[in-house]
């Protein structure tokens, strides 16, 4: 059995540097190419094989385990909004657009699934892709960033059997026990860390019932 809890809570300051990275390069609808490349270079640092540019700028990890039988995936949302950041913060964005929605959150999690389901890849019993997609905020252009990641074939090989996503959630409070952000639209980065626990764990116990 994986303690996705306590690799997790280790994972806790590389998941917190992730978002803040994301958080200053905001992207609106498809076109998000800066944040494709970032995702990608931390996918390459972990050691997963991906495919990318679909939808235009999504990207599809992939952690194999010991089974190919099975295939169970987590997606992540990573575009951002068409506002100025005014939060003061010293990660905030420059570029005119804002992560006002907890994309970046999402994104950095979504990593941190990936690193923690690699990690302990000799004992998963099937396959999880990680699913990275922008537009989900909506396109102007055409439909969102989900139906043109389908379109260009992101759940073709492998299809995944199950499918689960998170969101941050809102409230003024400090210390609860899932990513929130407060009316700042501040992430509270002291849980980030249960975001990814939870998704690896649904993930490596889903597959495991199916064997």
């Amino acid at each position: 059995m994986a303690d996705f809890r306590a690799s997790a809570q280790r994972l806790h300051q590389r998941i917190t540097t992730w978002r803040r990275d994301l958080h200053g390069i905001p992207e609106t609808g498809v076109d998000t190419p800066q944040t494709e490349a970032y995702i990608c270079a931390e996918l390459d640092k972990i050691g997963v094989s991906y495919r990318k540019g679909l939808g235009k700028h999504g990207v599809v990890a992939l952690v194999e385990g010991k089974h190919k039988n099975r295939v169970f995936a987590i997606r992540a949302d990573m575009d951002g909004l068409p506002i100025k950041e005014e939060t003061g913060l010293p990660f905030a964005s420059q570029n005119g657009c804002m992560h006002a929605c907890g994309h970046d959150a999402h994104a950095a999690m979504g990593l941190a699934s990936v690193k923690l389901l690699h990690d302990v890849r000799e004992k998963i019993e099937g396959s999880v892709l990680v699913v990275f997609q922008p537009g989900e905020e909506g396109c102007t252009d055409g439909p969102g960033g989900a139906k043109r990641m389908l379109d260009d074939g992101a759940f073709d090989d492998p299809k995944p059997d199950a499918m689960v996503g998170l969101h941050t959630g809102c409230n003024e409070a400090k210390g609860q026990t899932w990513p929130h952000h407060n009316s700042r639209f501040d992430i509270d980065e002291d849980v980030l860390w249960i975001g990814p626990a939870v998704m690896a764990t649904m993930a490596f116990d889903w597959l495991k019932k199916q064997a």
